[in-house]
Order: C-alpha cells, then sequence, then structure tokens
C-alpha cells in the first residue's frame, strides 16, 4: 500500500445532539493548542482552586497509603478532563 494513501474518514459516534466528526478531526482537536480566553482562565483556576481544598481534604483525612495516592491521582486527572473539555470542546471551534 502506498504511504501517502489516507484511510477515509470514519465519523466517530456521539449523542444526537453533537456534531459528528471524522476521527482525523478528533485526533486534531485533541493534539492541538488551543489558546484560553481570559473566561476560560478564570474557570481552569476556579477549578484547581476546588481540586486543591479537596486535595488537601483527602490528605489530611486519610492515611499515607497507596489508596491515598490513588485518590489524589484521580482528582488530578479529574482536573485535566475538566480543562481539557473546556480547552477543546467550547464553540466556536473550527476543527
Amino acid at each position: 500500500m502506498n504511504q501517502e494513501q489516507t484511510t477515509p474518514p470514519r465519523p466517530t459516534t456521539g449523542p444526537t445532539d453533537r456534531i459528528i466528526i471524522t476521527m482525523e478531526e478528533e485526533l486534531k482537536i485533541r493534539f492541538t493548542y488551543h489558546p484560553p480566553s481570559p473566561e476560560q482562565t478564570e474557570r481552569y483556576q476556579k477549578l484547581r482552586d476546588a481540586a486543591y481544598a479537596f486535595a488537601l481534604l483527602i490528605y489530611r483525612n486519610t492515611p499515607q497509603c497507596r489508596e491515598q495516592s490513588t485518590a489524589l491521582t484521580k482528582l488530578e486527572e479529574a482536573v485535566f478532563s475538566a480543562n481539557a473539555a473546556i480547552a477543546r470542546r467550547e464553540l466556536p471551534h473550527t476543527p
């Protein structure tokens, strides 16, 4: 197969209220930098502040162990995902 050939776009599945895009468009969204607006920056900070408060609650009220570490890691992942939702999925967005 010629390396210059590309596979035909395949639409991704999604809720009926969302625009269905090809996987190549989805990958572009995932791996492209999305500079934040001032309003988005404020919301990123609110999410980080709330997560920090919860992280302290976890740290101060649970024993230092594997489960505590897992809880803090998953909280960190939740903040990453929430920030990605803001950066990647808010309109206007050009894939």
